[in-house]
């Protein structure tokens, strides 16, 4: 009898040292799907310039600010890759660190300008003044991308009591975003009214006037944003260890500051992956 049992609980050991090897809290999963950016706003901001000629018989100094506002980007659709491991704290919840990479072309920008400005001078010793101010609206097309580089650590609720197992996931981190313009295409419209005074004598007028223009630009800026994403989808548990499953997802990006003015306080993107799970 005492051998019995001592040969019970040494294969009852050996049972459940065999199930910890084979099955740990530990897994991993990859993603790969559409994009979809609905709109990114832009904030307004101000640019000022000046401008002095000085030609003989001819001195001009000259000085105005441009408010741009409505600056609404447009990107294309694209795609999305996401890989991560995660660790089981319990059977339903777990914790896990997702990095992904995805890119949109940039698609079309619109915006609107104010314009005011100043200026004085003198022609053959006849002095001059003027002041002028204008609105006017323009749009760029271009080739260039947006790329998304999220790392996140995300917190994951899942029912896996069955072989469909439905989940839902909150994740937090950083997302390194880099705005590439290889080239663009400008059209731009203004018009305006010009109040000014020559030897003393003064005439008021307006003014309108059509721009396009094209050219390379090759630049390249880079934002370093909050990102907060949301998923929800489900697993299909193909064997003990492999499923296959769909997630939807959108994801938030705050406060992404490209430089020269050029910021965003927040826009998101979604998409809808295939998705390959792994435990061990």
């Amino acid at each position: 009898m005492p051998i019995l049992f001592v040969s019970g609980v040494f294969g009852q050991g050996l049972s459940e040292s065999k199930a910890n090897i084979d099955s740990t809290n530990f897994y991993i999963f990859s993603e790969a799907g559409g994009q979809y950016i609905p709109s990114i706003v832009f904030n307004d901001f101000t640019a000022s310039g000046n401008l002095t000629i000085s030609e003989p018989g001819f001195e001009y100094s000259y000085s105005g600010t441009a408010k741009y506002s409505n600056l609404i980007m447009s990107p294309s659709l694209g795609y999305n890759f996401v890989l991560g491991f995660g660790y089981q704290i319990n059977s339903n919840l777990g914790i896990e660190l997702e990095v992904g990479y995805s890119q949109n072309s940039l698609g079309n920008m619109s915006y609107t300008v104010n314009t005011s400005g100043s200026g004085a001078g003198t022609v053959l010793g006849l002095p001059f003044s003027g002041t002028t101010s204008g609105s006017g609206t323009g749009s760029v097309s271009g080739s260039g991308s947006l790329t998304y580089i999220p790392v996140l650590i995300n917190l994951s609720i899942q029912e896996k009591s069955s072989t469909f197992q439905p989940l839902a996931s909150v994740g937090f981190g950083a997302c390194p975003t880099i705005l590439k313009i290889n080239s663009a295409n400008l059209s731009y419209s203004e018009s305006g009214t010009i109040s000014a005074e020559a030897g003393g004598i003064p005439f008021n007028g307006t003014y309108s006037g059509v721009m396009s223009a094209f050219g390379d630009v090759g630049s390249q800026t880079t934002a370093i944003p909050f990102a907060f994403k949301l998923k929800a989808g489900f697993d299909y548990k193909l064997n003990r260890h492999a499923s296959l499953g769909l997630r939807a997802w959108a994801m938030g990006l705050a406060n992404s500051n490209f430089g020269e003015g050029l910021e965003s306080d927040l826009y998101g993107a979604v998409g809808l992956n295939a998705s390959l799970k792994v435990e061990f």
